[in-house]
């Protein structure tokens, strides 16, 4: 299912829609997907939607609203969809989108720094963090999901999809989910944004073997130059020093200090365990899609995104707690004392104690119920971040979003350099600059075709 965004009258909110890619309704567009077309003199409104059936070899406009056609998300960013659905209007760029960018910035920021800071205190206490996690996510996800079913955009039949992929879906997020907790725990919070870049490599693999995407070279040497530019930002020079050795390389000679700060303590096999971990959930957005595709090419119509997102959260929260032993096993406690360990995390979480807290008195005693207020924040702002940046994906399409996403790297890396509680400062050098650029590069390069049909796109307007 591909979605084209055309230009009405002057208008930019008329989404074109079909599920076989070279059958088009309309003659006029070109077979070149992803790019805004101007239809001269045409008479279609501007909340009408088209939807090309197959058994007829026909479209017909739907009497649905834009909004009640959801975009899936897009598993391989800056390959889906150009523009989804301008919602902002046209000409100079409006102040809602500007404050809805600053709000993704905001809360991307927020979000990451939370999560390593709740880490700390609550690093043996992971799978009380990621049910606390999945609870918001259900009440969240399933409150959406009652309220369009009210509204009738999502219909019975939505509700009826084949669970099976889903119930995959939600046991790869759930594995992902206590892997990277486990990970992230013993890693300073510079790393975590290069980590989480891994990601786009386990895409393209896994939508290369399950989907059969193919990339072009300019993509590939884009996605390696994002990858080392990140790593550029994100590891400091200490750290190299530091792992040097271990790699079987000679490490130069360097002065007193240099070798010292909170990223030349990384341990390997914790750097493996995050990096690994990103397989699952590229896998599960693999799985989502072809969910997506099927429901589509079956009813003529695409799935509601908040179905899946709601009951892949239900099947995460359910394998989160079937794992319990394993997650206990990697913590060396034996499943007789689970009770008790659920106890402690309780007491942990309430402040009534501080065993395991970290950060030493004066990180502990920074505000009263620290603990609690780190970890409930952290799922707010992971809401919030997460509803922003789709409400961004379904405005301005995912190459804009993934421009945005992207920039959360350097400005993450930039604010774990600030005093925070439980953390120590990092200090950056001129390998961010290079990092930054070398990322900028590489995104340039990845997206360059999609960008260059955005600019085309509103220079025609």
């Amino acid at each position: 299912m591909t979605e084209v965004l055309l230009n009405v009258t002057g208008l930019t909110c008329l989404r074109y829609q079909h599920v076989q890619k070279l059958q088009l309704c309309f003659s006029r567009c070109s077979s070149r997907y992803n790019v805004g077309y101007r239809i001269p003199g045409a008479s279609v409104g501007c909340r009408h939607v088209f939807q090309y059936l197959p058994a007829r070899g026909t479209c017909h406009p739907l009497k649905a609203s834009a909004g009640s056609i959801d975009p899936e998300l897009p598993s391989d960013p800056g390959r889906d969809v150009v523009g989804r659905q301008d919602v902002f209007g046209k000409g100079t760029v409006p102040v809602k989108l500007l404050a809805l960018v600053g709000l993704v910035l905001l809360t991307g920021v927020s979000n990451r720094v939370l999560y390593k800071m709740a880490l700390v205190p609550l690093r043996d206490h992971i799978f009380f963090l990621a049910q606390l996690q999945n609870l918001g996510y259900l009440a969240a996800y399933f409150t959406a999901l009652w309220w369009r079913s009210r509204s009738r955009q999502v219909t019975p039949t939505m509700l009826r999809v084949d669970k099976r992929p889903l119930v995959a879906v939600g046991a790869c997020e759930a594995v992902a989910q206590l892997l990277f907790m486990v990970g992230a725990a013993q890693l300073p919070g510079p790393l975590l944004p290069l980590v989480n870049q891994t990601y786009l490599v386990w895409s393209l693999v896994f939508a290369s073997l399950i989907l059969g995407t193919r990339y072009s070279r300019a993509q590939l040497s884009g996605a390696a130059l994002v990858l080392a530019g990140v790593c550029a930002a994100a590891i400091q020079p200490a750290a190299l020093v530091h792992l040097m050795p271990k790699l079987g390389l000679k490490a130069p000679a360097v002065g007193p200090g240099v070798a010292t700060g909170a990223a030349a303590t990384v341990e390997l096999r914790y750097v493996g365990v995050c990096i690994a971990c990103f397989a699952f959930p590229a896998i599960a957005n693999c799985i989502k899609e072809r969910v997506f595709r099927s429901f589509a090419t079956a009813h003529g119509r695409p799935l509601d995104i908040f179905v899946v997102n709601s009951f892949g959260s239900l099947f995460q929260a359910v394998f989160v707690v079937l794992l319990l032993p394993v997650t206990t096993a990697l913590k060396g406690i034996a499943l007789t004392d689970l009770p008790a360990h659920l106890a402690a995390s309780l007491r942990v979480f309430t402040g009534a104690s501080s065993t395991g807290a970290g950060g030493g008195a004066a990180a502990q005693g920074w505000l009263p119920y620290a603990v609690p207020l780190l970890a409930l924040s952290y799922v707010v702002m992971n809401l919030v971040f997460n509803i922003s940046i789709l409400t961004l994906l379904r405005s301005v399409g995912s190459v804009t979003t993934t421009l945005v996403a992207s920039s959360l790297v350097p400005l993450t890396i930039a604010a774990f350099t600030l005093p925070l509680p439980y953390l120590e400062p990092a200090v950056l050098g001129p390998n961010f600059v290079v990092g930054a650029s070398l990322l900028m590069m590489g995104l340039i390069m990845y997206n360059g075709d999609s960008w260059r049909a955005l600019l085309g796109k509103s220079a025609s307007r």
